[in-house]
């Protein structure tokens, strides 16, 4: 897979570049900060080890049609990714997106790259016709990137996300093949 939006680049993921991507996203000298918002409400390890990694992660990123690396002037600065909501079934399918490196957050980089990447999954999966993204209403970020997406809240599902003593909402936003593909000019 290559996608590419002037700066904005989109690559499969090969064994070149995962010692690249942990050291921006698990490594302990890395930025976390986008553990903040990416699911903090789940307990996992902040960091993970150069080995750990390549277990329980790396593998499954590797030549997946279903995992990209953002570049912005060639630098990897974050991932793309999409899972089946619905498991063998294949017909529902959700979206994430991270930019680990602060520097390059809200600039746009975000909406590029997902606007490739929603575009790109509905190429890749004629079949299906809805593709969603979850957050949660903690992070302002991502409701903000997928409303400049017209992407349609669908569920709210109030004060279940617990996360430093306080609750917040489960939020979930899509948008059907057609209504895409008319905003896109596709």
């Amino acid at each position: 897979m290559y996608l590419t939006d002037n700066q904005i680049e989109i690559k499969s993921i090969t064994k070149k570049q995962l010692f690249e991507l942990w050291s921006l996203a698990y490594n302990k000298s890395a930025d976390l900060s986008w553990r903040k918002y990416d699911d903090p409400y789940i307990p996992n390890p902040l960091f993970l080890t150069w080995e750990t990694f390549q277990t329980d992660l790396a593998e499954k990123m590797l030549e997946n049609p279903h995992c990209g690396l953002i570049y912005f002037d060639k630098k990897i600065i974050g991932l793309v990714t999409a899972y089946w909501k619905d498991g063998q079934l294949q017909r529902w399918l959700e979206v994430g997106i991270v930019v680990y490196d602060f520097e390059f957050r809200n600039h746009g980089i975000g909406e590029k790259s997902l606007r490739l990447w929603i575009t790109y999954l509905f190429q890749l999966h004629l079949h299906i016709q809805h593709i969603g993204l979850s957050t949660w209403s903690g992070n302002h970020s991502m409701i903000q990137l997928a409303k400049k997406l017209k992407l349609v809240e669908e569920a709210c599902i109030p004060k279940v996300r617990f996360y430093r003593n306080n609750y917040y909402d489960a939020l979930q936003y899509g948008i059907l093949k057609p209504d895409w593909q008319k905003l896109n000019n596709l």
